[in-house]
C-alpha cells in the first residue's frame, strides 16, 4: 500500500515530479495520465512490483553472502582463481539455499498477484486489463448475495489450491523433500 501510494504520487498529473521532469525540458506540453493509459498500466505494474521487492530480495542475498567463510575466497586467489571462478565456485554455491527459498515462495505465491497493489493503483479506465482474480473475487463478495459468497469462496479455495500445489511442484524442483 505505502509503494503503491509512492508511485501514485510520482505518477500524478498534478505536481508528480515524472510529469514535471517531462514538461521542464518540453517532451511533453500535456500531463500524462500514467495510470489511466491501458498500455502503460502492465509496464508500471512490473515496474513498482520489481522496485516494491528489490530491497527484501537484497536483504536475503547478501545476508547469504556474509554467511560464506572469507577463507574460501583467500585460498581460491592464492590457486589463482579470478573474481569470475570465485564467484562461480564459492559466491553461487553459498547462495544456492537462498536462491532455493526465494525461488519456492516466489512459484507458490504466483497466484496472489499483489492484489493490494493492483487494486489501489488501478481504476475503471484500467480496469479491463488490470483485473486479476483476486479483484474479481472482492467484486463478487461486495455483491452480497448468499450464491455470491459460495461463488466468492470457490474462486479463493481454487487459487489457494493451485497456490499449494505450485509451492510442492517448486519444492520438488529445487530437490527439497515434502
Amino acid at each position: 500500500m505505502v509503494a503503491s501510494g509512492i508511485w501514485y504520487k510520482i505518477l500524478s498529473i498534478v505536481n508528480g515530479p515524472l510529469n514535471d521532469l517531462l514538461k521542464a525540458p518540453g517532451i511533453v506540453d500535456q500531463p500524462i495520465y500514467f495510470l489511466s493509459k491501458k498500455e502503460l498500466f502492465y509496464p508500471i505494474i512490473i515496474l513498482t512490483d520489481i522496485w516494491k521487492n528489490l530491497g527484501w530480495n537484497s536483504i536475503i542475498y547478501l545476508a547469504a553472502l556474509s554467511g560464506i567463510d572469507p577463507g574460501l575466497y583467500e585460498s581460491a586467489r592464492v590457486d589463482g582463481a579470478g573474481r569470475f571462478r570465485q564467484m562461480l565456485h564459492i559466491s553461487l554455491p553459498g547462495l544456492k539455499p537462498a536462491i532455493s527459498m526465494l525461488f519456492i515462495l516466489t512459484v507458490s505465491s504466483l497466484m496472489n498477484s499483489d492484489f493490494d497493489q493492483l487494486y489501489t493503483m488501478g481504476n475503471i479506465p484500467v480496469r479491463e486489463v488490470g483485473d486479476v482474480l483476486d479483484t474479481l473475487i472482492l467484486r463478487v463478495l461486495q455483491t452480497g448475495s448468499l450464491t455470491d459468497y459460495s461463488y466468492g469462496a470457490a474462486m479463493g479455495l481454487f487459487k489457494n489450491v493451485i497456490g499449494f500445489g505450485l509451492f510442492f511442484a517448486a519444492n520438488y524442483a529445487v530437490g527439497k523433500p515434502f
